[in-house]
């Protein structure tokens, strides 16, 4: 599955920042009887409807022409939210200052869920200030699971 959602990345992130926006995450998942492939888009003003139909014209015929998903699945284009995931150091970088909410593989200091301030972020680890103002760093690979937390 991972292999999957970095080939989509790899194939759809050029095309899709050509035309002005930004791959923000891809998801496949399978809901029900049903698969999706969910593509994520950002921009600096923000994201529309007619964004997502405009990113959805652009890449529907790629990913047919290459044909990397062998079952039938529903193709999505949203906006990743206010409660967006982070996943790259770029994505902990723009953020920088806002609170989040975080999911640890292993506890640190006690804690495998962890809410806070984001307060830097480097291409190797992040510093977090928590709600009892306590200060922690955490690599990347540390950290199961991120999201702005509004």
């Amino acid at each position: 599955m991972t292999k999957l959602i970095e080939r989509v990345t790899e194939l759809l992130e050029d095309p899709i920042e050509r035309i002005g926006y930004e791959l923000w995450d891809v998801g496949y998942q399978k809901e029900g009887s049903q698969w999706f492939l969910r593509l994520y888009i950002d921009h600096l003003n923000g994201i529309t409807l007619e964004d997502c139909v405009q990113v959805n014209k652009i890449v529907e015929p790629i990913l047919e022409t290459v044909d990397l998903i062998s079952q039938e699945y529903i193709l999505e284009v949203s906006s990743p939210g206010v409660f967006r995931s982070l996943k790259k150091p770029e994505h902990f970088k723009r953020f920088t200052g806002e609170a989040l909410k975080l999911s640890l593989f292993q506890a640190v200091q006690g804690r495998k869920k962890i809410t806070g301030r984001l307060i830097s972020a480097s291409s190797q680890e992040i510093e977090v200030a928590l709600e009892d103002q306590i200060k922690i760093v955490l690599l990347y690979q540390q950290i199961a699971k991120a999201s702005l937390n509004p």
